[in-house]
């Protein structure tokens, strides 16, 4: 993540003050769209969604998903009223993958340190 990230964020929410709050989104990647998402019933495997799969099974045909980007900013007003960091009206800022990376196992870590050595991002933008 970025520090422009942040700026982004407190941008969409001058921008939009009726808003909660702004977060950072990325586009999900086509193999783990929510179409493509499995489940084991009774030891089978099966799509999760499959009637949306049927009508949209192709890269070119399914609705673009996003998923976090790890970055929320919330007015406090929101909070204090008792909602979420999220709030109930949340605007999108949407950020390159390679910037939305979640650090929770030694893998993640890895994958981290390969990012950032292979000069995949840019720290200094």
């Amino acid at each position: 993540m970025l520090s422009s990230h942040i700026d982004s964020c407190v941008q969409a929410l001058r921008a939009h003050p009726h808003a909660d709050s702004a977060q950072t989104i990325t586009p999900v990647f086509h193999n783990a769209h929510a179409f493509n998402q499995r489940v084991v019933e009774d030891g089978k495997v099966q799509f999760r969604f499959l009637e949306e799969r049927r009508a949209a099974y192709n890269k070119q045909r399914k609705p673009k998903h996003y998923t976090f980007g790890n970055l929320v900013v919330t007015r406090t007003r929101a909070l204090l009223e008792g909602q979420d960091c999220f709030g109930n009206v949340s605007i999108p800022v949407e950020i390159p993958r390679a910037y939305a990376l979640d650090v929770d196992t030694p893998e993640d870590l890895d994958y981290a340190e390969f990012v950032i050595t292979g000069n995949r991002i840019d720290l200094d933008a």
